[in-house]
């Protein structure tokens, strides 16, 4: 997903990028050499857990995709994930659960 994301940001085909990290650069080196601008050493990662993510789904009725993208806010955010989803429950969008944890932090 990366590699994809580098070669639309860049235009530069899909298996050129590919090539570069088989060949051992690291995502931050390609990001670099194209300009792009990638200021953490190592890209994130979220740990999401199937067995958490099926009790979510079925306690909250929401999609799979639903409760991934809410560990991946809650992660951004430094919220827990619990909260956020009961935001998406409440038909918060993304910007006003962004916008309202944001505000909360700052105030």
């Amino acid at each position: 997903m990366i590699a994809d994301q580098v070669s639309k940001k860049t235009s530069i085909p899909f298996k050129e990028v590919m090539q570069k990290r088989i060949g051992r650069q690291t995502w931050r080196e390609i990001n670099a050499e194209y300009d792009i601008v990638n200021g953490q050493a190592e890209l994130p990662r979220v740990s999401v857990e199937p067995e958490k993510v099926k009790k979510l789904m079925q306690s909250s009725g929401l999609s799979e995709q639903s409760i991934v993208q809410a560990y991946v806010t809650a992660f951004k955010l430094d919220s827990s994930v619990e909260t956020i989803i009961e935001k998406l429950k409440s038909g918060y969008s993304k910007a006003r659960i962004y916008s309202e944890c944001l505000v909360s932090k700052f105030e």
